[in-house]
């Protein structure tokens, strides 16, 4: 791809905002085309069922490509992307003003005429807040998790403040930003919704009707990053030894989807507590709906992810996608009470929580799970039925229609 931006646009009605045709501007800091995370796929499905709610032409987005040579697609909304290829700290600078991005946002801004800019990320806040400077259009900022819990530069935290709305993930990231002081007329949520392809699965069948008995499978799903290991991958394996030292028999498998720069330690870990023979090392999957026969093969969805700070940085779950994906496959969830997911998961009805960082008590779940099967399905099918109520597309368009008359009370959709 040249280094140069490259812009999709979809035809743009005759008519004007007056007539209360809202049109919303995302100015984003990564996109789908070149990496796959929570945040870039809630982006991608936010201004997708917005271009459904509003028309296509109503919503564009401006985005870096970090990669020479990514295949662009066609979107059901228009975009426009601005080559990064800064290295080390440059790199880092550019990530938060680009000159690329502001020109490629300025031409976006006379071409579409937006009444809201979205920034998609705090990182980008003070760019967006220029831009809203610049031109009197008033922005909304996307607040995930670990960015936004706090230690912010106070630049982004300045531009934070001026945002006419924050929109935020979790109910658990909304009271962060609520006892650091914004206040909640200023913060919405709008959930992460199930992936489309998760929607259409049916409902799980009871254990007892599957072919094969075999060991209690468990699956955790998340990149192994040195940056994230507060996922707790480190957790379940201890709690697996745990177990096979008090049982003297460990009747588990242990499935870890992903890679990235901690799968060394983990390998070694496992060797270390003599689980070479119960946890299974599987790569990542390019696309989610690659996920579903992974989750269907197991029987718990187990990510005690933890919350809080150390080594100078927050560190915990926004919210957790996976968790509402092994839902939509009958998988109940165990992870600790802490973070995001506890928008999810609520305990003894679609899953158990443990106690932060108690390896122990993990294990006394994981344990009471292997003894008591009819739990696991009768959990699961909770999780399922919670999950295709609450965190469908049809459900989180309510939200997002609630947001839409909030910042613009006149919007007219089309669906």
């Amino acid at each position: 791809m040249p280094d140069q931006t490259m812009t999709h646009t979809l035809e743009t009605p005759v008519g004007s905002t007056a007539g209360g045709l809202a049109r919303l501007l995302f100015i984003q800091n990564g996109s789908l085309f070149d990496q796959f995370g929570g945040i870039e796929y809630y982006l991608d499905d936010l201004q997708t069922d917005l271009s459904h709610l509003l028309g296509g032409s109503q919503v564009t987005a401006v985005m870096p490509i970090r990669k020479p040579g990514v295949q662009l697609t066609e979107k059901d909304y228009g975009y426009t992307t601005v080559a990064f290829r800064k290295k080390g700290l440059m790199a880092k600078l550019e990530n938060r003003f680009s000159k690329g991005m502001w020109n490629a946002a300025m031409k976006e801004i006379e071409r579409a005429r937006p009444t809201h800019l979205v920034c998609g990320h705090v990182h980008l806040a003070p760019l967006v807040c220029l831009l809203s400077m610049r031109t009197g259009i008033p922005y909304v900022t996307c607040t995930y998790g670990i960015e936004a819990w706090g230690d912010l530069r106070w630049i982004e935290e300045y531009a934070l403040s001026q945002s006419v709305r924050i929109l935020t993930i979790s109910d658990w990231t909304r009271q962060i930003l609520q006892k650091r002081g914004y206040p909640a007329s200023q913060i919405q949520v709008v959930h992460p919704r199930l992936p489309t392809e998760f929607e259409k699965i049916p409902a799980p069948r009871p254990r007892a009707q599957r072919s094969t008995p075999r060991k209690l499978r468990l699956l955790t799903v998340s990149r192994l990053s040195k940056e994230e290991r507060y996922k707790g991958q480190d957790h379940v394996i201890e709690a697996l030894h745990r177990i096979l030292m008090s049982e003297g028999m460990l009747p588990f498998e242990y499935w870890i989807v992903g890679d990235g720069g901690d799968l060394p330690r983990l390998r070694e870990l496992v060797e270390r507590k003599q689980l070479k023979d119960h946890v299974h090392f599987l790569p990542p999957v390019r696309h989610r709906s690659e996920l579903i026969p992974i989750y269907r093969e197991c029987d718990v969805y187990v990510m005690p992810s933890r919350f809080g700070k150390w080594e100078g940085r927050w560190r915990g779950e926004g919210f957790g996608i996976v968790y509402l994906e092994a839902a939509a496959c009958g998988l109940p969830s165990v992870a600790y009470a802490c973070g995001g997911v506890t928008d999810i998961v609520r305990h003894g009805y679609n899953g158990l929580l443990a106690e932060p960082d108690s390896a122990g008590e993990l294990s006394r779940i994981l344990w009471e799970l292997y003894v008591r099967p009819d739990r696991i399905d009768a959990l699961g099918k909770t999780a399922y039925d919670d999950t295709m109520q609450r965190f469908t597309r049809m459900a989180i368009r309510t939200e997002i229609l609630d947001w839409l008359r909030n910042i613009y009370p006149d919007a007219q959709v089309v669906s």
